[in-house]
């Protein structure tokens, strides 16, 4: 089980640089269990450090967030912390571990001022560990050690440890019908960029499990190798002999994952793991109107890693604002959109609970601004639903109550250029259905 360790430790800074190293080889002594990720210790020079991170982070089967008050201003230990609250979170992913580590004295107002209350870090509860007293630092570190060392044994069946796990086994299963040749071949262009020179060697020997294996890994890191893009991956895909509803399955599981995962993390409700309660607010703005549907159906299926995307329910502005008009019209899209195969077991209202209770999240576009009353009424009434506000809405110091998180500055020309890309792959093979969009 890898271990990824986060934090914000800079090389002056002595005594925290000995925690980690302390840390790092603690976890390591325990190479039939465990295997620790730390930056300092394995990132050499040259390396892809971004693609090497996000890719330890996404495998990891634990997070250990080391915590300061300079590590909570740096940009990447945020990214790092929203990435690992989020795989917590996720409910296809119920193993995975995440210990926080104070070894300074930070309270839950600090985390809020640096934009960290969102990801609900408070509530786990974490080790306080003075770096400075030798038998402090051995009591956190073996508490660690032993938690994950226990957690690694319960484990029976690690080869779906992660929901990454997963949907390489998806990818790798409609891979694995291609003839032999073909998938060969296509495992050597997908590591030709990475220079996996041991991989190639021994490609001819290997089996039809491992080629499709090693596609499906390049694939999840959106690497295609010298075959350059996933448009010019599917037209590789039409020549081999795949039938139509494999490479629609491909298509659906791979086309997500070029969105950066801190960005998707939060989509997501961060949540206590088995909390019933998910409704959470989500501010999008800066995104244009022509790519909302796609943006937003991007960042909702790389946020919860299932080849195909949870449902986005879409409601039009009421043109006057009542309570009951509002939530009416929202439940009854619910149901029309996301409970067609169902409604022969439940009448309508049955159906609704039902939806918003379901393990796979619905989210629901408003495009309207909303107040503190209107917030309150749609968390009271149907609860459990995600809200995805694109209007910009000013709800000031209460909207910390609602789990109101505001996305700004998604990179507008690369969802564009996206966007293109994945239309026309679309209207090129009759990729259409909720399952695609």
């Amino acid at each position: 089980m890898i271990v990824f360790i986060s934090h914000g430790v800079v090389k002056e800074d002595a005594e925290g640089c000995k925690f980690l190293d302390h840390l790092y080889q603690t976890l390591n002594s325990q190479p039939d269990h465990l295997e620790a990720f730390l930056d300092r210790q394995r990132l050499e020079e040259g390396y892809e450090w971004r693609t090497a991170l996000h890719e330890m982070l996404a495998s990891c089967g634990a997070g250990v967030l080391v915590l300061s008050q300079r590590a909570i201003g740096r940009d990447w230990v945020k990214k790092e912390a929203t990435i690992l609250s989020w795989r917590r979170a996720l409910p296809v992913d119920p193993r995975f571990r995440l210990h926080v580590v104070k070894i300074e004295d930070l309270g839950d107002k600090e985390l809020e001022s640096q934009g960290l209350g969102p990801l609900q870090l408070t509530e786990i509860q974490a080790w306080s560990c003075n770096v400075q007293q030798p038998e402090d630092v051995a009591r956190v570190v073996n508490g660690i050690k032993n938690d994950l060392e226990n957690l690694a044994n319960s484990v029976s069946c690690i080869e779906e440890w992660t929901p990454l796990d997963k949907l390489r086994t998806y990818l790798e299963k409609r891979l694995a019908a291609l003839d032999i040749t073909d998938l060969k071949n296509l495992a050597k262009d997908m590591l030709a960029v990475g220079g996996d020179s041991l991989c190639l060697a021994v490609m001819d020997s290997e089996c039809r499990r491992s080629c499709a294996d090693k596609i499906s890994s390049a694939l999840l890191k959106n690497d295609f190798g010298k075959i350059g893009s996933l448009k010019t991956f599917m037209e590789r895909l039409e020549l081999l002999n795949l039938s139509q509803e494999v490479r629609h399955a491909i298509f659906g599981a791979v086309a997500p994952l070029w969105v950066e995962p801190h960005l998707a993390a939060k989509f997501h409700p961060q949540l206590e793991p088995h909390q019933a309660d998910r409704t959470a607010f989500i501010e999008l703005t800066g995104v244009k109107s022509t790519l909302i549907k796609y943006t937003l159906g991007m960042l909702v299926r790389r946020a919860n890693l299932r080849p195909q995307r949870p449902r986005v329910i879409r409601v039009s502005t009421p043109k006057e604002w009542t309570d009951d008009i509002l939530v009416q019209e929202i439940g009854n899209q619910i149901v029309e959109q996301a409970g067609e195969n169902l409604r022969g077991d439940f009448d309508d209202n049955e159906l609704l609970e039902h939806l918003l209770a379901r393990e796979d999240p619905i989210y629901v576009q408003l495009n309207f601004k909303m107040d503190e009353e209107q917030v309150e009424i749609l968390r009271d009434k149907l609860r459990g639903a995600i809200f995805v506000v694109t209007a910009q809405s000013q709800l000031g110091e209460c909207a910390s109550e609602f789990r109101w998180r505001k996305v700004e500055s998604l990179e507008a020309e690369a969802f564009a250029s996206k966007k293109n890309e994945w239309a026309e792959i679309k209207d090129r093979y009759g990729f259409y259905g909720e399952k695609y969009d």
